[in-house]
């Protein structure tokens, strides 16, 4: 009998090795299912909407987007899962805001910007909403001085990114950070730039891009930990002929989003970092594409879009290297012709946009496990009750 009990124990530390090399495998052999949430339908009194990347969809399928009135007035607009219940933002709480855009959500609050003739006196302020009109807060900085517009890009986790203008910064972009309130504001322009904005947040660090007299004029890719002094200029100096680039996601201590120059054609292409400007990765998939865009990470798979030489706009997942791409577009129905991913959960569940005959739907890619995997996760589950069972039949009091 303790021969069978030594026997299952080894069986099981082998089980256990097996199921790390599967995990280990996963990420570079993954397969995924699309599934469509639902159509963005919006309601007659609206003459269409349009959604502007990087951050149109958050995990758990809400998506922001800008709805077109009559008059080409716009007004911030939101879907939520699971049945693409609609919601106009434009502000109710607010008197006078007559136009609204909303650029980012992270299922739970949204940031954009909107203005009115009498309100704003026409000048964009940054917005902030919790999915409804009339939760809107004007973040308007009103503690860097005299700031005159400002536009809100990324939020997460109680925080959220952006940029401001006005005398009080020089008449140039500043990047901005809030925690919900306008009074909130921090300026987050390093020295020696004299152009920056934030495009998002992990509700920690903020990643963004910025010029100045070091960069030549022209953008790098920056990264701060909560303040102006705490910065890193993520530009890649380990890759040859890269001389603009941007960040735009953050997830620990990972960042995505773009790279071009002279190696590149100066086309855009998709950028992994690890938090220093010598640890950039070039994704761009293939010959393939054009340009390729990285927008989010969960710390471990890279999410965006890549233009085909038909710009075809095409859903990509990375896994931390070029030739770990998987084209999410190909995953679906054929009467989708475009497709973006903006979003992933730590399950590595990924939410996009898709674009069809009938018009564009929230799309969510999940993860399938392998059979190879499912025999795995049954025989992990079996050894679990037998070391249980084991466990008290040892424990159990003599009679």
């Amino acid at each position: 009998m303790r021969s069978v009990k030594v026997a299952s124990i080894l069986f099981c530390h082998a089980l256990f090795l097996l199921r790390l090399l599967a995990v280990s495998a996963r990420a570079a052999d993954m397969t995924y299912a699309a599934v469509d949430l639902y159509r963005m339908d919006v309601p007659s009194s609206f003459d269409g909407y349009f959604y502007q990347l990087p951050a149109v969809i958050a995990t758990g399928g809400q998506v922001a987007a800008n709805g077109v009135m009559p008059g080409n007035q716009q007004h911030a607009v939101l879907w939520n899962a699971p049945l693409g219940d609609f919601a106009d933002l434009n502000p109710t709480n607010l008197a006078g805001f007559t136009k609204s855009n909303v650029f980012a959500t992270n299922g739970l609050q949204q940031v954009g910007a909107g203005s009115g003739p009498f309100a704003t006196g026409g000048f964009n302020h940054a917005l902030l909403w919790s999915g409804t009109s009339d939760s809107a807060i004007d973040l308007n900085p009103s503690n860097l001085g005299f700031v005159i517009e400002s536009y809100a890009n990324g939020v997460a986790n109680g925080q959220q990114v952006g940029y401001a203008y006005g005398p009080g910064t020089g008449n140039q972009n500043h990047a901005v950070r809030w925690t919900g309130t306008a009074a909130s504001a921090l300026d987050l322009n390093p020295a020696g730039f004299f152009d920056s904005r934030a495009f998002g947040t992990d509700g920690i660090r903020q990643v963004g891009a910025g010029a100045g007299n070091a960069t030549g004029g022209i953008d790098h890719a920056l990264l701060w930990n909560g303040t102006a002094e705490e910065f890193v200029d993520l530009n890649p100096t380990n890759l040859t002929g890269y001389d603009s680039s941007r960040a735009v996601g953050v997830s620990g201590n990972w960042q995505v989003g773009t790279a071009k120059g002279p190696t590149t054609g100066d086309q855009d292409h998709a950028v992994l970092w690890d938090g220093t400007p010598d640890s950039a990765v070039d994704l761009h998939p293939s010959a393939d594409f054009m340009r390729s865009y990285a927008i989010a990470t969960n710390g471990t798979l890279q999410v965006g879009f890549g233009l085909d030489v038909n710009y075809d706009s095409r859903a990509l997942l990375w896994s931390g290297s070029a030739s770990s791409f998987i084209d999410l577009a190909t995953i679906l129905p054929s009467e989708f012709f475009n497709s973006a991913a903006t979003a992933i959960d730590s399950d590595g569940n990924v939410f996009g946009v898709g674009s069809a005959s009938d018009g564009a739907h929230a799309i969510e890619w999940v993860p399938v496990p392998e059979p190879t995997s499912l025999a795995l996760a049954v025989l992990g589950a079996y050894c679990a009750a037998a070391v249980l069972g084991s466990s008290r039949r040892l424990n159990r009091p003599p009679r």
